[in-house]
């Protein structure tokens, strides 16, 4: 999660750091990481990355204000293949 979390909010919290995240058609969730070609990495279905989010969120306290700038970022990095 501190990958995921760090990938989000730009922050270098894991090694090897995610630099991209996708949803696939499927509704599952992938990711690539630095110094890796393409998007190796299962994450899993994106309703439990959605579920996990709102959890890290809650448990951080998150203010009305940066519940909304995160849910923001969220969309802004993982791309959806679904489009």
């Amino acid at each position: 999660m501190a990958a995921i979390v760090g990938y989000i909010l730009d922050l270098d919290l894991a090694s090897p750091a995610i630099v991209e995240m996708a949803i696939t058609s499927d509704g599952m969730v992938l990711a690539g990481v630095a110094g890796d070609v393409g998007m190796n990495i299962f994450i899993g279905a994106e309703s439990d990355l959605r579920r996990n989010w709102n959890g890290f969120l809650d448990a951080a306290e998150a203010t009305e204000d940066e519940f909304a700038l995160a849910w923001k970022l969220y969309a802004r990095k993982i791309t959806s293949w679904r489009r």
